[in-house]
């Protein structure tokens, strides 16, 4: 008998059969490997907290590999600025559903290492603020930068590499 079980005959019979039926949604709303995994469990209560153990392992694994993702993206040759923000906003709101809150200072550390050696002066620059700017800062900031330096290349370009 389920703890919960209600004692009298009409409502125990209804209770019955939505154990039932809660049984089956659960056995039919998980992937086929995790049904003979639920299958033997008695009752939807049970099933349920098995699922939720599973799955709480699943997401502290994801966060891991979320987290050091996010610490090893790195601005790649031919990658836009945007491009660039983009990658580490989408890693940024995957962990965010994770539950794993990422603050603001760490994102801004991850661009900064992100960056090409090519980008040393503006990463001093900002490092030598005596208050980190926002991410979204941050990325107007380095949209300039990246307009300075292309700006610059085309100067070169123009004067034969003066």
């Amino acid at each position: 008998m389920d703890l919960f079980e209600p004692l009298d005959p009409e409502e125990l019979k209804r209770f019955k059969k939505n154990a039932l039926k809660a049984k089956k949604f659960l056995i039919d709303s998980v992937k086929d490997h995790l049904v003979s995994v639920i299958s033997k469990l008695k009752t939807s209560r049970e099933m349920f907290k098995h699922l939720e153990e599973i799955y709480e392992i699943n997401n502290i694994s994801r966060t891991l590999t979320l987290r050091k993702q996010l610490l090893q993206v790195k601005m790649c040759k031919g990658d836009s600025v945007m491009y660039f923000f983009m990658k580490i906003s989408e890693l940024k709101d995957q962990l965010n559903t994770t539950g794993s809150e990422v603050v603001d200072k760490d994102i801004v550390m991850v661009v900064l290492n992100g960056l090409p050696d090519s980008w040393d002066s503006f990463i001093q620059s900002i490092s030598g603020r005596v208050e980190f700017p926002s991410f979204d800062h941050l990325g107007s900031a380095c949209i300039q930068e990246e307009s300075r330096l292309a700006a610059r290349e085309m100067h070169k370009g123009s004067h034969g590499g003066d």
